[in-house]
């Protein structure tokens, strides 16, 4: 099965907010998880695994 997905990460402190959508229009929101923050991709799969990133933005919030 090759189907694209759309992830949308937030991070406010140790609080990572994450979004998922199969049609870029209806979101389904994740269960917030507490983190220290980084980017990791795996697959249970036996096919090839070649995640793409696709209009990835990264944005900074100064601490108020």
């Amino acid at each position: 099965m090759d189907t694209a997905a759309s992830l949308r990460l937030q991070r406010k402190g140790d609080t990572l907010l994450a979004s998922v959508s199969h049609d870029g229009k209806e979101w389904k929101k994740v269960k917030p998880l507490e983190v220290k923050l980084g980017v990791s991709l795996s697959s249970n799969s036996m096919d090839v695994f070649a995640p793409r990133f696709d209009q990835f933005q990264l944005t900074f919030e100064k601490k108020k």
